[in-house]
């Protein structure tokens, strides 16, 4: 099997500052920034834009993934199964900064082959045993390799993209047991493990005033994850005219980042063996779904839980990194269906809407709430 994907993006951006003109007045903000920046100030010169537009803002940028996929499934006997495969992967990626003329083009060429296999054991009708291990690969995106500066919707930090970030190569084991019962019923407990070459990490700049404040992206040497998940699936009312599901899964991660020498002189050694950055130790999910067929009606109600994770790193170990607090997003889903070709959705996204936290060395340090969203589309099908 053979794949391709071309992605392409041009950036013209354009920066501009305030500053104080020929007829400055009073700083005064009681009644908010608003009321200074106004239209009638900036006509009577107390304030003027000036423009801050970097040579590197405006990008343009050609990404480029071939892939070719071999696979083999072999019967042993009536109870065993083994599936062998390898997958080429073939990854470019150029960043170009046609105002600079400095800054050269930022291009990241990766090829390799990834080989996967599974060993499956169908020990009875209900209980099944998977064995599997494969090679992936993860590629750092444009924003993290990009020079244009930019900035981070949810804190407004400053993110300055590293160029030199390389490709992350992770190894994958995983034993899995799967019991099914009943028609549409299953669980399944897993045992797995990670370790991954050059992982990206959201980390702090190597730079002094504000620009010490912000984001940047590193590699660092070496991360491992050891984990454990429970999984299951279960339609618990199933009549003619409606049925009720319920899907969940509640998974442990244990996870260890062997730090580059960079992270170590900024971070301090005592940090090394940290948790992999954004990565939490428990994760679950729910999914609770009701279908009332005459009707052509669909309610799915998602609620997804994460522990507490890394949200940035700091400079130097007393102070500890930044760490997002742990939440629980709920959601809910409407869907329903006219005719074949028609059908209205109804998206409703944070309903809780549990405070956004973060903290260091456990004192809180910025909270806020991003609110509920609600989306209604018509969709119509040809």
């Amino acid at each position: 099997m053979l794949w391709l994907r071309i992605k392409q993006r041009t950036v013209d951006l354009y920066r501009f500052g305030i500053r104080l003109g020929d007829d400055p007045i009073s700083l005064n903000v009681t009644d908010g920034i608003e009321s200074l920046l106004s239209v009638e100030n900036f006509a009577a010169d107390a304030f003027r834009l000036r423009p801050a537009t970097g040579s590197t803002d405006s990008y343009a940028s050609a990404e480029k993934i071939e892939g070719y996929y071999l696979k083999a499934i072999n019967e042993l006997g009536s109870a065993w199964t083994a599936e062998l495969g390898a997958r080429f992967e073939s990854f470019s990626q150029d960043i170009s900064y046609p105002n600079s003329l400095s800054a050269a083009a930022g291009t990241l060429e990766h090829e390799a082959w990834y080989p996967a296999f599974n060993l499956s054991w169908r020990a009875t009708e209900e209980l099944q045993l998977r064995l599997g291990y494969s090679q992936t690969v993860s590629y750092p995106g444009l924003i993290e390799r990009s020079a244009s500066q930019s900035y981070d919707p949810s804190t407004d930090d400053p993110i300055f993209g590293t160029p030199e970030l390389m490709v992350s190569e992770i190894d994958n084991l995983d034993l899995r047991m799967e019991y099914y019962f009943g028609e549409s019923n299953s669980v399944s407990l897993a045992l797995f493990n990670k370790e991954i070459i050059n992982p990206v990490e959201r980390a702090i700049p190597d730079a002094s005033g504000s620009a010490a404040d912000g984001i940047t992206f590193r590699n660092q040497e070496a991360a491992e994850l050891d984990g454990i998940e429970f999984d299951f699936n279960s339609v618990v009312f199933d009549r003619d005219d409606h049925s009720v599901f319920v899907n969940g899964n509640i998974t442990f991660i244990d996870s260890a980042v062997t730090l580059g020498a960079k992270s170590l002189q900024l971070e301090g050694a005592g940090s090394n063996g940290r948790q992999l950055q954004g990565q939490s130790e428990y994760l679950a999910n729910l999914q609770i779904g009701y279908d009332h067929y005459p009707s052509e009606q669909k309610v799915t109600l998602l609620v997804n839980y994460f522990d507490d994770r890394i949200f940035r790193t700091a400079r130097g170990a007393a102070l500890g990194p930044v760490v997002e607090v742990g939440r629980t997003l709920v959601d809910m889903n409407y869907e329903k269906s006219f005719s074949e070709q028609w059908t209205v959705k109804l998206k409703l996204k944070n309903l809780t809407d549990e405070p956004v936290s973060y903290t260091q060395n456990n004192n809180l340090i910025e909270v806020y709430e991003v609110g509920t969203s609600i989306s209604l589309s018509l969709d119509y099908r040809l």
